[in-house]
Parts: structure tokens; C-alpha cells; sequence
């Protein structure tokens, strides 16, 4: 959350903001895995930290090699028809990897239907989460 808090603080302070996309902070299950070797996955119950329609902000302990490709899957919080859960699943390059967070740039990304399996576990984890944090 380090590298979010930063990014928090420095747009605070005046600076200016050099993104031409708007990032919305979100906090959604993240699960990964690289495309090239060596070949890795992981998965964070609280991963997100921010996106936007070109990049994705998100927290692992993971630190990836710039320009590596990963696929990035979150949980999505809408419904398809208020029943069917969604999962967003982007492709992209490592921008930045340092301090518990990666940087994606997006090139591809697409929503998909997910199961009700561990899914459903870390829908419910988050849900709880946020709402004590309210």
C-alpha cells in the first residue's frame, strides 16, 4: 500500500499530474500469472490499489522484471444481471514493480463469467472488509 499512499501524497502536495487516464482507487481480489518464462501465479485477497482504462496499480509481494507480460484477473463488485459474477481479466506489460506494488500498462482486457468456487470466498472476504471500513 506503500506505493499507493505515495501516489496519494504527491498528488496532494501540487504535483502535477502526468497520466492522461483518470485512475479510480479500488480495492478487488487480484489473481496473476506471467506469459513469459519463468512461468509464476499469485493471487492477493486486497490487490488493487487503482485503474484506469490503461493501467492497473496493484499489490503483491512479487517483483516483476519491466516490460514482462502478465495476466491480471479481478473480481469485478457488478453483476451480470445482478447474478452472474464477473471477472475482469487484463493483459499488459510491467511498467514498474518496487516497494509491494506493480505498475501494468494495459493492452487487452476482457470481462468473463466466474465460477462460484474460491471466488466466492474472497467476494465475501472483501465485502466484509469494506464495509468495516466504512
Amino acid at each position: 500500500m506503500q506505493g499507493f499512499a505515495e501516489n496519494e501524497q504527491y498528488r496532494s502536495s501540487g504535483g502535477a499530474e502526468r497520466r492522461a487516464n483518470i485512475r479510480f482507487p479500488c480495492r478487488l481480489c487480484v489473481s496473476w500469472r506471467t506469459l513469459d518464462p519463468p512461468l509464476r501465479r499469485g493471487e492477493s485477497t486486497i490487490g488493487t490499489l487503482n485503474i484506469s482504462s490503461k493501467g492497473l496499480l496493484f499489490s503483491t509481494t512479487e517483483n516483476f522484471e519491466r516490460g514482462s507480460t502478465l495476466e491480471v484477473t479481478l473480481d469485478w463488485p457488478v453483476r451480470l444481471n445482478q447474478q452472474v459474477p464477473l471477472k475482469l481479466v487484463i493483459t499488459g506489460h510491467v511498467i514498474r514493480s518496487a516497494d509491494g506494488c506493480t505498475a501494468v500498462r494495459i493492452n487487452h482486457y476482457e470481462f468473463r463469467t466466474r465460477g462460484q468456487g474460491l471466488s466466492a470466498v474472497h467476494e465475501s472476504t472483501v465485502r466484509a472488509q469494506l464495509a468495516g471500513a466504512s
